[in-house]
């Protein structure tokens, strides 16, 4: 197995056939909604930590969520140019 994530594995080795996520610590599941920002920054730090994206406990379902009237996609003015 090879530490660091994905990105190092690439870097240093050309490719990434030898990387296998790591489950630390740090590595559990997520009660934020499916397509969330928060949920997209959560799988962001679980590539840069190396573990798996997905954890069987995460959140699957929109099941007793409301709404709060807001888009959780990016409007034109967030998006980058």
């Amino acid at each position: 197995m090879i530490e660091g994530n994905l990105f190092e594995q690439i870097e240093k080795h050309g490719d990434d056939k030898d990387f296998e996520p790591c489950e630390s610590p740090s590595f559990q599941g997520t009660a934020a909604a499916p397509g969330s920002l928060e949920k997209i920054e959560i799988l962001r730090l679980r590539v840069e930590r190396g573990q798996p994206l997905w954890h069987p406990a995460d959140r699957n379902d929109f099941a007793g969520l409301t709404t709060s009237g807001r888009s959780l996609v990016r409007g034109p003015e967030l998006r980058r140019k």
